[in-house]
């Protein structure tokens, strides 16, 4: 369920923690662009960690999203304890991994070809917000009108490139 007061803050984290985050990274020699990838996927871990109603996360913002960044940059490590302390911490929140059968991971492959595209069928479909609500959160006010079509279009476009036929709503 979308929280108004946690999608505003979303939207100020991002560019409250922006610059200090590309920092960050680039102190670790980090790529930027699989840096700003994760970020991006940080922030909206953080919001549906801020979501949870049986344990809250309630640290501090720029740790949560600090840590989480480091353990996807991480993930080929021999394994993550081995890496990052485990506990009372932000990895504690992380969203859980679902395992992909051939047509999901063809399906996620398509999505991740297409960067505006999986960003605007995440916060459409898995998200469930509305035009507005995605238009704010990730400044795109002035294409409000067109966003709609913008939506059905990726839709169009992922199906159309899936192999074995109809896998989303059809627009």
């Amino acid at each position: 369920m979308q929280d108004g007061r946690l999608l505003a803050e979303l939207r100020q984290h991002y560019g409250t923690y922006y610059e200090d985050y590309l920092e960050w990274a680039a102190e670790r020699e980090y790529p930027e662009p699989e840096a700003l990838l994760h970020y991006r996927q940080a922030l909206i871990g953080w919001y549906e960690a801020r979501l949870d109603e049986d344990d809250p996360y309630t640290g501090p913002v720029f740790d949560y999203l600090t840590t989480v960044a480091e353990y996807y940059f991480r993930r080929g490590a021999t394994s993550p304890e081995e890496e990052l302390s485990l506990g009372d911490s932000p990895l504690d929140h992380l969203p859980e991994s679902l395992p992909l059968d051939t047509r999901g991971r063809e399906l996620l492959a398509s999505l991740k070809a297409r960067p505006d595209c999986l960003e605007l069928l995440l916060l459409t479909d898995y998200h469930r917000l509305e035009t507005g609500v995605i238009a704010r959160a990730l400044d795109r006010e002035a294409e409000l009108e067109e966003l709609p079509a913008r939506i059905r279009a990726c839709r169009y476009a992922l199906e159309a490139g899936s192999p074995g036929g109809a896998l989303l709503i059809t627009p």
